[in-house]
């Protein structure tokens, strides 16, 4: 792999939380239609900057190149030179459509386990609870549509619009 390599801990919400500077050994491997699996290995006096439901995301020359799923993790602290052996594994972002988990939830913005939207009851209701949580103020602020008014009450959403009578 040649060009300048920075390699950075992703929290499971897709963010930053830092850049992984002492790093022995970085293993890549990217496939065709497959997620294909990363491991990165270090010997520091610090702890292993990973935690469970970290990723990775690796810059080359100052651009994105890869992202993964930390499957596995081991930290092992040697007492005999002080130092932390630590190694941490996992698959590339196409493992996201293995698990079938990449569906973005409209409330949150992160990541969902349901593939569907999924509710009972009237179908006025339930049309009615699909726009609030999609447009009205449970959605996130991003995608929130001002002239969606969202009530508790059910069958109370209405459309804050001088056209709301042929809108909604």
């Amino acid at each position: 792999m040649q060009g300048k390599y920075a390699v950075f801990v992703r929290a499971n919400n897709g963010t930053l939380k830092g850049r992984v500077s002492d790093f022995t050994a970085l293993g890549i491997l990217a496939t065709l239609n497959n997620p294909g699996s990363w491991s990165l290995r270090s010997t520091t006096p610090d702890k292993c900057p990973f935690e469970p439901g970290d990723g990775i995301c690796v810059a080359r020359d100052g651009s994105y190149f890869y992202g993964g799923i930390m499957s596995q993790i081991q930290d092992v602290f040697d007492a005999r030179t002080g130092l932390y052996n630590w190694q941490v594994q996992g698959v590339g972002d196409l493992g996201y459509l293995n698990r079938r988990i990449c569906y973005v939830d409209p409330a949150t913005g992160g990541t969902t386990t349901y593939s569907h939207y999924t509710d009972s009851g009237y179908l006025s209701v339930v049309i009615e609870r699909l726009i609030a949580r999609n447009l009205g103020q449970s959605a996130m602020q991003v995608r929130r549509e001002p002239i969606i008014e969202d009530n508790t009450a059910p069958s109370v959403l209405s459309c804050r619009s001088p056209c709301a009578s042929r809108i909604c």
